[in-house]
């Protein structure tokens, strides 16, 4: 989970250089952008985003356990039973962290005529229902990908262990990413 975290965040690393062109007027818009579309609120609410994080470890659990023995998948849900609960107190501080690059990455990326249209639309009674409904959207898009994320990390290793026998590399099967 951090790992994706990480990758958005090195992915939005460049745009905010460009974000710095942003006027004052697009700054200023953006930050409501931020409050009204709920992104605020993601943040700091502990609980919507520990159910967030849940859906996501329970994925990446539920790939690894195809991958593991039942000795190896016990320890790896010890390990997350001792993970879960900093984990989401950790990603709301980063996040809240990266809120100035990321507010600035939206005032680059979206022109002022934009922004206001999106701060008219959350703050909108369809926009607010959009707002309240995210965070399960969200999570149930989580779970999704989870499945298809476990399915294609299967056939990757699969299709490793054929190239490596393939290529006359002595491998084991299964022990790729164990």
């Amino acid at each position: 989970m951090m790992r994706y975290l990480f990758s958005v965040l090195l992915l939005l690393l460049p745009l905010a250089a460009t974000a710095a062109d942003g006027s004052s007027a697009q700054l200023k818009l953006a930050e409501q952008y931020f409050d009204v579309s709920g992104i605020d609120q993601l943040y700091g609410d502990k609980e919507q985003l520990g159910k967030l994080m849940d859906s996501q470890l329970d994925a990446v659990a539920q790939a690894a356990q195809q991958d593991m023995s039942a000795e190896d998948y016990a320890r790896f849900q010890t390990m997350l039973a001792k993970v879960r609960p900093g984990l989401s107190v950790a990603v709301a501080k980063m996040l809240q962290q990266m809120r100035p690059e990321l507010v600035a990455v939206i005032a680059g990326s979206y022109s002022e005529r934009e922004l206001k249209a999106l701060v008219a639309f959350y703050k909108s009674p369809e926009g607010r229902s959009v707002v309240a409904k995210n965070p399960q959207v969200m999570s149930a898009m989580v779970e999704v990908a989870g499945k298809y994320s476990g399915l294609m990390m299967q056939e990757l290793q699969e299709n490793l262990v054929k190239a490596l026998q393939d290529s006359g590399t002595p491998s084991k099967k299964g022990s790729a990413g164990k």
